[in-house]
């Protein structure tokens, strides 16, 4: 079970000896001298004590005072884990949750058992390695034939709306991918089962997207899957901006992704023209319209306000207004 936010509140009441909100050196020195501090584990005492030590030593002569915000982030920072397997698990958190979620976040990592583990995004890059090893340059081989989405055998072949991420055009394509990929694990040890769902569900968009266009084309790689993620993440980033860690460097390989698969598209379009280019934008449109409304569906916001509420109302029925054409298209 998690901690709440309230769960530390009645342990700053009781160091808090004035009720003036805020905890001063004075009530810090004498809270970490009495036995109530033995409520806490020796590595958030030794937090408190080397905090303690910092206002005493460079604040003496202006007294600084602790707030209840900054008390329960010290007494949950990563530094109090006592299995490195913990402190890297709430370090990864710290670098993808924006700030209001940052305390929240760290309690349910504390609680993570590692059930379902965080297994998905490394298991499919893995997989996706092992297939391009053994079909590189056997673009006609039979398990490239039986993976690749081909609109015409989609019926009674539904597998084919997932197992195209597996097979990929050359290793540019595919390190790409992976890349883009693995820098989004740690949103799966946040969000484990919910980037599971948006994963498959916007490979099944993107080659649902496809082959309304395209009834008659062929379609390969995992970028549908990963434009799902992308965009669940930048929709984050955005709506949490001020608060939002690492923000402007996630942000730019983000977009540089995406940038770099539009300048590619173009210039197969217009300057190499190579077939369906076009039909690589439609798919990675439906893998992102996907991610942007699942994103805001499913993943887990710990502090829910009245604007979210109505927002994923919306999300709930657009989604499923555009699943049901997205059905019917392919059905007909």
């Amino acid at each position: 079970m998690r901690k709440s936010k309230l769960d530390y509140m009645p342990l700053f009441t009781s160091v808090d000896t004035d009720g003036d909100g805020l905890i001063s050196t004075g009530e810090l020195y004498n809270f970490l001298r009495d036995p109530r501090s033995n409520a806490l584990s020796q590595r958030q005492q030794a937090s408190l004590n080397k905090v303690l030590e910092h206002l005493q030593t460079k604040h003496a002569s202006d007294p600084r005072f602790l707030d209840f915000e900054e008390f329960e982030c010290l007494l949950t920072s990563s530094k109090n884990e006592s299995s490195r397997i913990k402190r890297f698990l709430v370090h990864l958190g710290d670098l993808i949750t924006p700030r209001r979620r940052k305390v929240e976040v760290r309690n349910y990592l504390r609680a993570y058992t590692c059930c379902p583990p965080a297994f998905f995004l490394i298991s499919i890059t893995i997989a996706q390695i092992v297939v391009f090893s053994r079909t590189k340059g056997l673009e006609d081989s039979y398990w490239v034939s039986r993976l690749q989405f081909f609109g015409l055998k989609r019926w009674p072949e539904l597998y084919r709306y997932v197992s195209y991420i597996f097979i990929h055009a050359d290793l540019t394509h595919l390190i790409s991918n992976l890349v883009i990929q693995l820098l989004c694990m740690p949103c799966e040890i946040v969000d484990h089962w919910r980037v599971w769902v948006i994963y498959i569900t916007g490979a099944i968009w993107s080659a649902g997207f496809f082959y309304i266009f395209f009834p008659t084309g062929r379609l390969v790689g995992a970028s549908g899957a990963i434009y799902a993620i992308l965009a669940t993440n930048i929709a984050e980033i955005i709506m949490n901006w001020a608060e939002m860690p690492w923000r402007k460097g996630r942000l730019t390989i983000y977009g540089g992704y995406i940038l770099k698969d539009i300048i590619e598209i173009l210039l197969n379009q217009f300057v190499w023209h190579i077939d369906n280019p076009i039909g690589t934008l439609i798919a990675h449109t439906g893998g992102f319209f996907n991610g942007l409304l699942l994103g805001l569906i499913l993943v887990k916001n710990l502090e829910v306000v009245h604007y979210e509420v109505v927002i994923r109302t919306i999300c709930i029925i657009a989604y499923f207004i555009i699943l049901g054409a997205l059905i019917g298209l392919n059905i007909m």
